[in-house]
C-alpha cells in the first residue's frame, strides 16, 4: 500500500497560534511532569462529526488550526507538542493531531462532502465544549452530531454516565 501523494504546500508542523483576541500570542507548550493527569472521576472522549461545513475552510490549515486553539484554550488543555497537520491534494482536506498532556485532539476532514470529524480524549474530568455553536462559527457546520464515551481515567474509574448522542 502506498501513502498518498503530499501536496507540495503542506506544511508538516504548524505551531499553534491564538485566534479572536490576540492572535498574535502562541500557546505555550506544556510541561509533562506539571500537568500530568491527577486522580479524576474518570476521562471522557468527545467524537464530533461536523455536516455541511464551508468546502475551502475544510481544505485550510489556518482554519483547522482556529478549531484546535479554540479547544485547547477553552478547555484548559497542555498541548506537549505542537500540532502536526497535513493537507491533502485537492479534493482532499486537512489531518491534525496534537498530543495533549491530558491525551489527544485529531480531525479529518472531508471537503467534498462538507464534513470535518473530531476525537478528543481527556484521561480527566473537563467541562462541556459548545461544540455546535464554535464548529458553526469556525467551519460555518450547519449540523453538528456529538458522542461521549465515558472513560476510564488516570484513577482507573469510569466517568459516571453513560454514553451519549446528541444533534444540534
Amino acid at each position: 500500500m502506498t501513502a498518498p501523494p503530499r501536496d507540495p504546500d503542506a506544511t508538516p508542523s504548524v505551531p499553534l497560534r491564538a485566534h479572536s483576541v490576540d492572535a498574535r500570542a502562541p500557546l505555550a507548550l506544556a510541561d509533562a511532569a506539571s500537568h500530568a493527569p491527577r486522580t479524576s472521576a474518570g476521562g471522557r472522549a468527545w467524537i464530533a462529526d461536523a455536516h455541511g461545513c464551508d468546502p475551502e475552510l475544510l481544505r485550510s490549515v489556518d482554519a483547522l488550526e482556529r478549531v484546535f486553539t479554540a479547544l485547547v484554550r477553552e478547555l484548559g488543555l497542555h498541548p506537549l507538542r505542537a500540532p502536526v497537520f497535513e493537507r491533502f491534494p485537492h479534493p482532499g482536506g486537512v489531518t491534525g493531531f496534537v498530543l495533549l498532556s491530558e491525551s489527544h485532539l485529531c480531525c479529518h476532514t472531508f471537503p467534498e462532502t462538507g464534513l470535518a470529524t473530531f476525537d478528543l480524549y481527556c484521561c480527566r474530568a473537563r467541562p462541556e465544549w459548545p461544540w455546535a455553536e464554535r464548529l458553526a462559527e469556525l467551519l460555518g457546520a450547519q449540523e453538528v452530531e456529538l458522542r461521549t464515551l465515558a472513560r476510564a481515567g488516570a484513577d482507573g474509574r469510569r466517568a459516571s454516565d453513560s454514553d451519549a448522542e446528541e444533534r444540534a
